[in-house]
């Protein structure tokens, strides 16, 4: 896994929102999810990310997002960074815990 820059804490738009950092860019402007572990779609069939293990909701300045705690050491709290839970699984994926659903 290639070395990535940490984003600047400081690096506000007009309105405040953050800046998301320039490699989560792509060349058309939108913004690349880099907050999967591996690519979706590579896991068991029929399963989706919402109910994995790594799934976790994050409550971040009054804004609920959803990421994989398998790459928290990537989490920026933008939308770069946020999962879908309607997607396919990837490779990592474990089943949540009965008592956890």
């Amino acid at each position: 896994m290639p070395w990535l820059p940490r984003p600047d804490p400081y690096a506000h738009d007009l309105f405040g929102q953050p800046i998301p950092p320039a490699y989560a860019l792509r060349k058309e402007g939108g913004a690349r999810k880099i907050g999967y572990a591996d690519r979706p779609g590579s896991g068991p069939k029929k399963q989706r990310c919402g109910n994995c293990q790594h799934a976790q909701r994050i409550l971040h300045h009054g804004q609920l997002s959803f990421k994989c705690e398998l790459m928290n050491h990537r989490w920026d709290y933008t939308p770069a960074t946020d999962i879908n839970l309607r997607a396919p699984a990837c490779s990592h994926w474990h089943r949540r815990p009965y008592h956890e659903r």
